[in-house]
């Protein structure tokens, strides 16, 4: 999978696989205190909070389905990743005199741009970027940068809240979509791109004859 033929492949989807799940925290770890400030205090105001947030993930991940067709996976990574910088730098420049209205709209529109675009497109790419006999190995490479990826957020965010304050901490994660636009800047391949992996394909299901059998 980092030959030269799978090099590239294997470190666009495993960058946009962990930024997006990184980038995830800049806004999903402060989603309960967003919803009980706008819900009401208490836990069934929470709750409900947090299912209306999280309905907008659901709607971004069916939208992502038409996004991937118009766009490709690599367009919707990446227009995807610009959509949430914008958003993270609105939220946190401006936490402290959003209006409510804008309080609500800015994180839920957060989900649906991460649901639609980087969200799902990053397994998409490991998926795609092999031919059978390596995809499981991919799939399984690509979870392990998700996972390393919510591992950093998760430490990371509250940490550096604790050190500079809410809103500019929402404020730096930007940085991690708009790393996420640099790396599908710097390697421009498409999964959607059926010649060439028709071609990969069938150079993967090209085997030797059988001893005693004639080519």
């Amino acid at each position: 999978m980092f030959n030269s033929t799978y090099r590239r492949r294997t470190l666009l989807a495993n960058g946009v696989t962990a930024m997006q799940a990184l980038q995830y925290y800049a806004v999903a770890y402060y989603l309960p205190v967003i919803a009980l400030t706008l819900f009401g205090k208490g836990f069934g105001e929470a709750i409900f909070g947090s299912l209306v947030f999280n309905l907008f993930g659901i709607i971004g991940g069916i939208a992502s389905i038409w996004v991937a067709r118009k766009l490709g996976a690599h367009g919707a990574a990446m227009y995807g990743f610009l959509a949430v910088a914008a958003m993270i730098l609105v939220l946190g420049v401006f936490f402290d005199s959003l209006p409510t209205a804008l309080m609500f709209l800015v994180p839920a529109m957060f989900i649906f741009f991460h649901s639609a675009g980087p969200g799902a497109s990053g397994l998409t790419m490991a998926a795609m970027a092999y031919p059978s006999d390596l995809r499981g190995r991919g799939g399984q490479i690509a979870t392990v940068s998700q996972s390393l990826g919510g591992i950093v957020g998760l430490y990371a965010f509250p940490n550096m809240v604790d050190a500079y304050g809410l809103s500019t901490t929402i404020t730096i994660f930007a940085i991690v979509p708009l790393i996420g636009v640099g790396i599908c800047k710097a390697i421009m391949w498409e999964p959607f791109d059926d010649g060439e992996n028709a071609g990969l394909e069938a150079e993967a299901k090209a085997v030797k004859p059988l001893e005693g059998q004639s080519a």
